[in-house]
């Protein structure tokens, strides 16, 4: 009998709720600079990775990803669901949000979701993504 509902438990263990487990996070990591290679200014700042080609299935949350660059522009990791569990697997559009109340020197249109021309795809980590100088 215990065999028998441990044999059940160790199933119903390995199942889950479902959700965690229809989402791909893959690890991204990578450097953002200005077109010439040389660092942003202004302070840390935070790179939001919003997915553009994953939609909910099945009740998975679909959330962007946030990393933050130190001050050599290197982010090591990017964080989604938990600490450093990585990216939504797929493209991504990326726009820069500042932190410690700095203001990153990037044109205008780098700030917004709705704006950034930045598109990325995770499968091309580690990323070199470059800026334009405003």
């Amino acid at each position: 009998m215990w065999t028998r509902l441990w044999i059940l438990f160790v199933c119903l263990s390995c199942v889950g709720c479902g959700s965690s487990e229809s989402r791909k996070l893959v690890p991204v990591f990578g450097t953002c600079t200005y077109e010439d290679g040389s660092f942003i200014p202004g302070g840390a700042l935070q790179l939001v990775f919003v997915p553009q080609d994953v939609t909910a299935a099945e009740g998975a949350e679909v959330k962007p990803g946030f990393a933050t660059t130190d001050g050599d522009g290197i982010f090591s990791c990017v964080s989604t669901f938990k600490n450093a569990d990585g990216a939504l697997s797929g493209k991504h559009k990326v726009y820069i949000e500042a932190l410690q109340g700095a203001t990153p020197r990037v044109p205008k249109a780098y700030l917004s979701e709705q704006t950034t021309p930045l598109i990325i795809d995770t499968a091309d980590s580690p990323l070199a993504i470059k800026i334009p100088k405003p």
